[in-house]
């Protein structure tokens, strides 16, 4: 019984660590400043969307429980979920560096 507990904790956390770095990558990695530069000029809300990690968390939250594995069991909860974790891993990180 534990190592089935070690197990979905072990997923948890993984689920967790890809939806964020996912979210880092996209939203504040230097490899995708062209792209966000591109899609804010053509889109004012894409441009949004693919520079904020609350925002984009969601959906990567959302992504990864339709094609990998759902934590919540529900799409919503799961971008919830993505989203809240990405924002405040974000937060952290990002204070932890200025």
């Amino acid at each position: 019984m534990i190592d089935i507990q070690m197990t979905d904790l072990h997923s948890f956390f993984m689920w967790v660590m890809v939806c964020f770095s996912l979210t880092l990558i996209v939203t504040d990695g230097t490899i995708f400043e062209k792209w966000r530069t591109a899609i804010r000029n053509r889109s004012d809300f894409l441009g949004k969307l693919f520079s904020c990690p609350l925002c984009f968390g969601f959906w990567v939250g959302v992504l990864l429980g339709y094609t990998y594995l759902s934590p919540t069991n529900c799409l919503f909860l799961d971008g919830a979920l993505g989203s809240g974790t990405s924002w405040m891993l974000y937060s952290f990180f990002n204070r932890s560096a200025s």
